[in-house]
């Protein structure tokens, strides 16, 4: 759009405001010795030239036959020959739109914010610009990611493995944890209805919620599995970025891990996590809270267990 308003000369440049309002004070916002035209501000004012050179490899702008709008869109078209010959067209393109946008920004900052123009600032302005652009038109390796397991499996002997899951409604949200063991056997199926929230953060309450279970069973090597990715990859890369609503959470659940022997968070697909999932949409429909053992475990619910771990 820039561009386009430089090329069909409707820029609001002091020039241009000249001719169709009554301005006091037409001269350049940089040198003060010249109208500030699109030529004269982009191209042939002192600071501008200075500030090509500096930013896209040393050229120089006076050698540029640039007296028209229009003269502009031509040259960033066909930009001349620069002493780095290995340098892709599309390349210099965009260096060059970038420069004219970071010198209008800053004519900008300087007219209506009294800006002196920090002519470093606008250097990593445009270059690092040119980096993330460059990195989008990279193409990207494909890495093929295994298909994830599509049946819950026990954990090792000695471990009890922990599934989690959350279900909510527009007025509530229920969480669900059930603990098994080696052989697939279901040691404790809780249930509890919390406040209306988000689903991410109703799964990383279930997670929380997990640990603290874990810890009060005194239970020494845990894996907790459940279906929220992002809760579990933010859990696992605490240094990455994540959703800073369920910051909380999570790092309350890392302070728990350190009770375990052995603990650790693994992301699976919804078939893996089928149990809790029907737990906690028990739990909502009924809006009850529960703890359920082996022996009184409702018959729907063993059959749900039984189904995912018929061994």
């Amino acid at each position: 759009m820039l561009l386009w308003r430089i090329g069909v000369n409707v820029l609001p440049t002091k020039e241009n405001l000249l001719n169709r309002l009554h301005v006091s004070d037409a001269y350049c916002m940089f040198c003060k010795d010249s109208i500030e035209s699109s030529s004269h501000l982009f191209f042939n004012c002192p600071a501008s030239r200075s500030f090509w050179f500096a930013v896209c490899w040393g050229i120089k702008t006076e050698d540029l036959a640039i007296s028209l709008p229009e003269d502009i869109i031509k040259v960033c078209l066909n930009p001349p020959n620069f002493p780095c010959e290995d340098i892709e067209k599309g390349q210099v393109l965009l260096r060059m739109v970038f420069t004219i946008e970071e010198i209008w920004m800053a004519r900008n900052r300087a007219l209506h914010q009294n800006c002196r123009w920090d002519v470093a600032s606008s250097i990593g302005m445009v270059l690092t610009k040119c980096s993330e652009f460059s990195t989008i038109l990279t193409p990207r390796t494909e890495h093929v990611t295994p298909s994830p397991i599509q049946a819950w499996s026990p954990p090792p002997e000695g471990c009890i493995k922990i599934n989690i899951d959350a279900a909510t409604s527009a007025t509530q949200a229920a969480i669900a944890v059930v603990a098994r063991d080696y052989r697939g056997v279901p040691l404790k199926v809780w249930a509890r209805l919390i406040k209306n929230t988000n689903p991410l953060q109703a799964e990383t309450e279930a997670l929380l919620w997990a640990a603290k279970l874990a810890k009060v069973e005194r239970w020494t090597k845990v894996l907790f599995e459940g279906d929220a990715k992002i809760c579990f990859d933010a859990i696992n890369s605490l240094n990455q970025s994540y959703p800073w609503c369920i910051r909380t959470q999570l790092l309350n659940t890392v302070t728990l891990s350190d009770c375990f022997l052995s603990c650790s968070f693994v992301w699976v697909s919804r078939n893996c996590n089928g149990v809790a999932h029907q737990v906690a949409n028990f739990s909502l429909r009924s809006k009850l809270a529960f703890v359920f053992l082996l022996d009184n475990l409702p018959p729907a619910l063993l059959a749900v267990c039984k189904a995912d771990y018929p061994f």
